[in-house]
């Protein structure tokens, strides 16, 4: 399996800052920070228009970014145990769900998917409302 790549949901499309949409634009991640002695990781995550601009290195914008240290933030629940928003997971759980590796981000827990699409956002938009992970 290959590194993890995020595509446009069928129907959807993405509009660049310059007006331009895109209907095969993908995701994936750009700049990946993996520092052992803090452990600490930060990936930074672009948005290309279709898998050709990837090898080019030509991205529209930064996607999102994600960060994991040391300490776990919980998800903040209410009173019935219903998930008002989503915590982050440790630098211990991160390593366990995903394969930091140089050519990209590989899922290496199930879980993994999942936490990716519901902690990650593009400006105030869910990722899962327009994008789905394709690989």
């Amino acid at each position: 399996m290959g590194p993890i790549r995020i595509g446009l949901k069928k129907g959807k499309s993405y509009e660049d800052a310059h007006g331009v949409t895109h209907s095969n634009a993908v995701i994936v991640p750009g700049v990946i920070n993996h520092n052992l002695a803090l452990r600490t990781i930060s990936a930074q995550w672009f948005i290309y228009a279709n898998e050709s601009a990837v090898y080019s290195k030509a991205p529209l914008a930064v996607a999102f970014s994600q960060d994991f240290n040391a300490q776990k933030i919980p998800n903040h629940t209410d009173k019935d145990g219903n998930v008002l928003s989503y915590g982050k997971a440790s630098y211990s759980e991160a390593i366990s769900m995903f394969d930091f590796a140089d050519n990209g981000i590989f899922i290496q827990d199930p879980e993994a998917r999942d936490y990716l699409m519901r902690t990650s956002f593009i400006g105030n938009k869910p990722l899962t409302e327009d994008w789905e992970i394709t690989k």
